[in-house]
């Protein structure tokens, strides 16, 4: 069972940090860091059910409380057997955490995909995501981490892959 748990605690309100989980998947999106990785799309207006994406990871909104959850399950990569979720509560009186959780068994070559690569990559981005949060609360400029090189060379791989299939598609309806 893989249980990974990011938050960060911000000097905000419910409703303002509940805000920013609202603008997820839009065109004024305050909460995923499209300047350095792949967009996120949900399916409008997000409701259960809606499908999901991100990169290789594909999903469906499990539960959705305005402000406060959205709860998305596994459907790809085959093997990821649970959910992922950004969640916003009171922390104190003027602090407010915005977390993020994955809970999720894995099953087969996904063993060793979340291991060796995807883990790597989830890690990064989340914080890079939280980073962006708490810049919108700070006088700080978010300006993303320096990556692990070991990240920075999966996220290249996986580029160059993408790219390729684009590639491969614009010959094929040519």
């Amino acid at each position: 069972m893989v249980t990974n748990i990011h938050y960060r605690d911000l000097n905000a309100t419910v409703g303002e940090v509940g805000a920013i989980l609202d603008s997820l998947s839009t065109a004024e999106d305050k909460l995923w860091p499209i300047e350095r990785w792949p967009a996120i799309f949900i399916e409008k207006p997000i409701k259960i059910g809606s499908k999901g994406c991100h990169s290789i990871i594909k999903y469906e909104v499990e539960c959705y409380d305005p402000g406060k959850l959205i709860r998305f399950k596994f459907l790809e990569p085959v093997g990821f057997v649970g959910t992922h979720e950004f969640s916003v509560e009171s922390v104190t009186s003027g602090t407010t955490r915005l977390q993020h959780t994955v809970n999720m068994s894995l099953r087969g070559i996904a063993k060793i995909q979340w291991i060796v690569a995807i883990r790597w990559l989830h890690d990064a981005l989340v914080e890079d995501a939280l980073d962006k949060v708490e810049s919108q609360f700070t006088e700080e400029e978010w300006k993303p981490r320096k990556l692990f090189f070991w990240t920075q060379l999966l996220k290249d791989i996986i580029r160059r892959k993408q790219l390729a299939k684009l590639e491969k598609t614009k010959k094929q309806g040519q």
